[in-house]
Order: C-alpha cells, then sequence, then structure tokens
C-alpha cells in the first residue's frame, strides 16, 4: 500500500513506516527543494510535528519557505494533522492572510523573539509565548480539486482517482481497459465501450474551414486520444470538454485509406453520472431470514422517498439452515442506485446484484 507523502513520515525518497506501508518521498513534490527536506526531516528528530505553526517555528525558514509549505499542503503533506482541511491553509480569514503566510510570520515571530532572549542576560525569565494564529474555515476541496493537486504536485493521484465514483459503470458496462486500445488490431469490426475523464480536449478547424476536434480519455488503466471529423465531431463536441466523465460506444474499423491502420469510430457518447439509473434498472439483494425483520424493510420502503429513481428492487431470503432461498419481487419500490444507497448497503453488509 503506498501512502502520499506525510512530513512526520516522509523521508527524501520513498521508504517504509512503521506500519510496513510505503510513504512517499518528499523530493518527488514537485517545489519542495532537497535544502527544505533536510531540515524538516533533521528537526524531525527532536519530535513529531503538531502543526503548520510547529513546524515554521522549528525549521530554518530559509529553507523551507513559503513555495514549500504550499506544495507540502498541496500534496496533503499535511494530512497528518487533524481538524484541518488542506483548503484551510489557502483560505484567509478577516485579515486576509492566508494561513500559510500566518505560520511563516508566527514561525518567524517565534525564532525572533528567541534569539533576542539568547542574546539577553535575562533571557529566561523575560521570553514570551506566542499564541498560534486562529485557523479560518473554509469549505473542503471536492475529491477532483484534491486529486488535482496531487497530481500537479507529484504527478499522480495519491488519495484515490477521480473514477472512483464510477467504478460500477466501468466494471459492469465498459466492453475493454483503456489500455487494451493501443492495438486495434484485433478488434477490427467489434463494438468498443469505454469509459473514463476527459484529461485533454482540441478545438481546431481544417485548411478547408471544417472544423474538428480530439480529446484524451483516461480510465484507471491508462489512456487513449480519440479524434472526431465532419458529423461525429458536431455532434458530440459538447463532451468534448477537460474534467468531463464520460462513456463511449464506437466501432473499431479501417482509417480511411489505410488497409492495416485502425481507428476508434464514435458512435455514441454519454455523461457517466447519467448511465447508472439509464441502464441498471434491477438490484437484487441477498438477505438471510434471520436478518429479515421490520426495521430494515421499513428502510427499503422508505428508499423511493428519499432516492426516487426507476430501479426495481428484488430480494433473494436464504435460509441457511434448511439451505434453501426464495425470490421476492417488489412491485412498488424503486429508487436510484447511487453511491450513497450502495455504501449504505455495503454498511449493512449486504450483498447485492445491479442489472
Amino acid at each position: 500500500h503506498v501512502l502520499g507523502p506525510d512530513v512526520n513520515e516522509s523521508f527524501a525518497s520513498f521508504a517504509v513506516n512503521k506500519a510496513g506501508q510505503i510513504r512517499f518521498g518528499l523530493n518527488a513534490i514537485k517545489g519542495v527543494g532537497e535544502a527544505a527536506v533536510e531540515t524538516i526531516i533533521q528537526e524531525r528528530e527532536n519530535g513529531p510535528y503538531k502543526s503548520i505553526f510547529d513546524i515554521t517555528k522549528r525549521v530554518n525558514l530559509r529553507a523551507v519557505n513559503k513555495k514549500t509549505l504550499e506544495a507540502l499542503a498541496l500534496a496533503g503533506g499535511f494530512d497528518c494533522f487533524e481538524n484541518i482541511s488542506r483548503s484551510q491553509y489557502f483560505a484567509t480569514g478577516p485579515d486576509e492572510i492566508p494561513t500559510i503566510e500566518k505560520a511563516i510570520r508566527f514561525g518567524n515571530s517565534v525564532q525572533a523573539n528567541a534569539n533576542s532572549n539568547a542574546m539577553s542576560l535575562f533571557g529566561a525569565v523575560s521570553g514570551v509565548i506566542l499564541p498560534e494564529p486562529p485557523i479560518p474555515a473554509a469549505e473542503p476541496w471536492n475529491l477532483m480539486q484534491q486529486l488535482n493537486s496531487e497530481k500537479e504536485m507529484v504527478g499522480m493521484y495519491l488519495s484515490g482517482h477521480p473514477l472512483d465514483p464510477y467504478k460500477i459503470e466501468i466494471d459492469k458496462l465498459t466492453t475493454h481497459k483503456i489500455a487494451e486500445l493501443s492495438d486495434l488490431g484485433p478488434f477490427k469490426g467489434k463494438e468498443v465501450r469505454i469509459a473514463g475523464v476527459v484529461t485533454t480536449a482540441d478545438h481546431r478547424v481544417t485548411k478547408t474551414g471544417k472544423n474538428y476536434g480530439s480529446i484524451t480519455i483516461e480510465d484507471f488503466s491508462g489512456n487513449y486520444q480519440l479524434v472526431m471529423f465532419q458529423d461525429t465531431y458536431i455532434n458530440f463536441r459538447r463532451f468534448m470538454e477537460v474534467g468531463y466523465f464520460i462513456y463511449i460506444k464506437g466501432r473499431v474499423d479501417n482509417r480511411w485509406g489505410k488497409e492495416n491502420d485502425f481507428e476508434l469510430k464514435v458512435q455514441g457518447i454519454e455523461m457517466l453520472n447519467e448511465v447508472r439509473d439509464k441502464y441498471f434498472n434491477k438490484i437484487t439483494i441477498q438477505l438471510e431470514l434471520n436478518k429479515l425483520n421490520g426495521g430494515i424493510l421499513q428502510q427499503f420502503q422508505n428508499l423511493p422517498k428519499e432516492k426516487p429513481g426507476n430501479c426495481v428492487l428484488n430480494f433473494d431470503i436464504i435460509d441457511t439452515e434448511e439451505s434453501t432461498s426464495l425470490r421476492m419481487l417488489s412491485t412498488k419500490i424503486k429508487f436510484s442506485p447511487n453511491n450513497e444507497v450502495l455504501k449504505w448497503l455495503d454498511e449493512l453488509n449486504l450483498h447485492y446484484k445491479l442489472n
């Protein structure tokens, strides 16, 4: 298991922590120099850091500067500090000073005060303990903001993947992983269904004045570039936006005028967040007889009000003692099988199947 960078656990390069997990190295973070890494690790020998303010009052701020602290915050290096989100490091309060800037000023003041006391005959009794500045409230970043900041700083997603909410759609509705499309020859004449996030989008005009464009789509396995011309481009250009999650149906055929060169010709594109309700119309839940009670049934009866949709509910009631099962169909309960509902089913330890 590879974990992201952490100012209290990471070393310069990848290293194994006490729990046997691999920690990302601080040197791999864009904008964090070797001198800053050395300073952070060396000072950490005097005890773990408790907050960003604890860092700035202890380290050499000529080595660990504003750019370093911002990069660490964006990469998740401060996630070990509880009760503060990444967004709060960049938030401002009434004084309109971002938290990271406050931390630097605080650290400079503490260190200047300590140096002044060290040169004073009465320094031991005249020292002033400076209180840490308040941290302004801020709305936590959404998943995409957090993941994009990680990719910007270290070149990859660390705390998750943008497609995590769509694993069911990708597992159930696609025919191929994108990495499999590196060689299209074996798929000639076959339908291909893929899904992913648009990472690049380019809209252009030919020398003859015709519009065309290309996108790069990425899933868990890799990325692939699609080029669309003429009617295909006109019909689907609204989906060609960076950050869009899309579901593509296409067919592999010869590239125009080339016998042994193939391309995936797009036949349809849909937004990925709309396909679950469209293509999944039944959920079957396995429920052991000894777990069947009025309370759990009432929760299912409330689903149409709380999560309205078109998905029909079926039960497979299982009697483990008699080794028998009975399928029961609901004619009234219809709901949306969104991730919140599926998470609830997982928390109840209920096995389910979407069709």
